[in-house]
């Protein structure tokens, strides 16, 4: 488990998935699940919703991770 200011990572075995998956918690609640069940350069992250009218929402990680990057970027060159 990882720990970063209210974040953690816990480690899940899954024999449906044939893999890992990773656990994306905030104070001890999912948010998120992280699975390579489409190979480790696919990675998939689901959102975990606790309310359920909203169905799961699984994007690619790298796509995730570049939008959430872009909009930093933007964010910061606005600041400016």
């Amino acid at each position: 488990m990882v720990i970063n200011k209210g974040f953690c990572t816990k480690i899940l075995g899954d024999i449906d998935l044939e893999g890992m998956v990773i656990l994306v918690c905030y104070d001890d609640q999912v948010i998120a699940e992280i699975n390579y069940e489409k190979g480790i350069d696919n990675m998939e992250i689901e959102i975990v919703s606790s309310q359920e009218r909203f169905p799961k929402r699984i994007f690619s990680l790298d796509g995730f991770f570049k939008i959430f990057e872009e909009a930093k970027q933007l964010a910061i060159k606005c600041a400016k």
